[in-house]
């Protein structure tokens, strides 16, 4: 822009979609769930029967229960308390790398899938995988962070910076991704359809 020499006349916005928090110890949910009896491998090492799985994302995962198996819903029911028992147990034990069950309420609050079962949040420091491998459930290595940890981690904060001309120079406190749009708009002179989000510049 500077060689073009349009910079004294153009805004310039760096925007990250979500935070970065260091996760060196991984939690094998696969493996668990093996070692918990909810999957069932054969000699080949592939899977025969599955009560329960989990489908993860850094430092949250969302745990369901096979719904193919719509016949026995009291076996349902039993996989569901017996999967929100083993994790609440694990909840409380030191080095599990599980820090707390969601529930299927603050799930609903959060937006999440209403099919899930329950959600687990990873202790800090932790992060899950869905793998069956491992000679653990709880090890060290792989990627060295991870996102996808409860919104209130001060690590999860988003990165925002906005440069142009009479943009004064100070912090935006709780700016969300939905506050990008009809901020530009406004820039542009343009009106913005209906929006969830807030202008974040001074009129």
């Amino acid at each position: 822009c500077k060689s073009k020499g349009i910079w004294d006349n153009t805004y310039l916005f760096i925007v990250s979609d979500h935070g970065f928090a260091p996760s060196p110890k991984k939690v094998n949910l696969g493996r668990l769930l093996v070692e918990k009896d909810f999957i069932k491998f054969n000699q080949e090492q592939k899977v025969v029967d599955w009560d329960a799985y989990a489908i993860t994302n850094g430092g949250n995962a969302f745990l369901y229960v096979n719904e193919s198996k719509k016949d026995t819903p009291s076996a349902n029911a039993d996989t569901a308390t017996r999967l929100l028992q083993l994790f609440n147990s694990l909840a409380s034990t030191p080095g599990s790398g599980i820090d707390r069950v969601i529930t299927p309420d603050e799930i609903r609050e959060r937006h999440g899938d209403p099919k899930a079962v329950f959600a687990i949040a990873a202790s800090p420091g932790h992060a899950f995988s869905p793998s069956f491998g491992g000679s653990s459930a709880v090890y060290t290595g792989g990627s060295v962070g991870h996102h996808g940890f409860p919104e209130q981690s001060e690590a999860m904060q988003a990165s925002l910076l906005i440069v142009g001309p009479g943009i004064e120079k100070k912090q935006i406190a709780k700016a969300h991704l939905v506050d990008i749009a009809p901020t530009v708009a406004k820039i542009l002179g343009l009106v913005a359809p209906a929006h969830a989000g807030k202008k974040l510049l001074n009129p």
